[in-house]
């Protein structure tokens, strides 16, 4: 197995910009769990890197799949900052971006469920995921600095990511239009619906803002502000807890997201 060049670990190390994910139609996928997610799935994956000591003990346990270049290594320091983190779990997929899944124009038969509204913390867009995916929801909007594809955000979904049929971003004009048509559920804290008595309809997209900054959603829009009963003193529940807890009200009253 070969050891990846200086040149193409600088080239890989650009792939933490959002921009450049775009542009080059690639991400990076690491730890075990979620290089299997994407290896079971439909994704095209362009190579396996491995450590060292992921070489001797990972490679053997992921499913087959051929790849379009032959597994390279790397080192642990290098596979730690292409992973994000402090330590490497052993692998990382170099994955093709699909243009289905990232981009074009939203349409009403394929109308989204959830919208993420400025959520830039890939911790809790990778929990949303997960939670959306248990939960059935594979059309995701979204608006502002939202980044799913970032190597944190991948590998806080568990690899959830390679589930959504969608996660495109969505223009002000183009979601001012289908609100009109579909009822917009924004979880606010200081909403005046409360999720005890609320009767979630077909068709609602629920909507999440910033855990920081909230929703910049425009104040002249026909949005309705849902709040979890709660609070004891406590500032705010986090986004994806949140999340979770509306996600199975709405299965609980209506069943599986359609």
């Amino acid at each position: 197995m070969d050891r990846l060049s200086r040149a193409d670990y600088r080239g890989l190390l650009d792939l933490s910009s959002q921009g450049k994910r775009r542009e080059r139609g690639l991400l990076l996928v690491p730890g075990i769990k979620c290089v299997r997610e994407v290896l079971l799935s439909d994704w095209s994956v362009r190579q396996l890197l491995f450590t060292e000591a992921g070489a001797d003990s990972i490679a053997q346990a992921l499913p087959e799949r051929c790849t379009t270049d032959a597994p390279m290594l790397v080192r642990d320091s290098e596979a730690a900052k292409l992973a994000g983190q402090s330590t490497a779990e052993g692998v990382i997929a170099l994955v093709e971006r699909p243009p289905s899944v990232f981009e074009g124009a939203w349409e009403d038969p394929s109308a989204p469920q959830l919208l993420l509204d400025g959520l830039s913390d890939p911790g809790n867009l990778g929990a949303i995921l997960r939670s959306a995916a248990w939960f059935g929801v594979t059309r995701i909007a979204r608006r502002g600095g939202c980044a799913p594809d970032s190597p944190r955000a991948v590998r806080s979904s568990m690899g959830t990511l390679f589930r959504m049929r969608r996660l495109a971003g969505i223009e002000d004009p183009d979601l001012e239009r289908l609100s009109a048509k579909r009822r917009l559920v924004l979880l606010d804290g200081e909403g005046d619906e409360s999720l005890e008595s609320f009767r979630f309809h077909e068709g609602d997209m629920l909507a999440l803002g910033s855990e920081s900054h909230g929703s910049s959603l425009p104040g002249n829009w026909a949005l309705v502000r849902l709040a979890i009963p709660g609070g004891a003193g406590v500032e705010s529940l986090n986004v994806g807890h949140a999340f979770a807890m509306a996600a199975w009200e709405r299965v609980r009253q209506l069943g599986p997201w359609a």
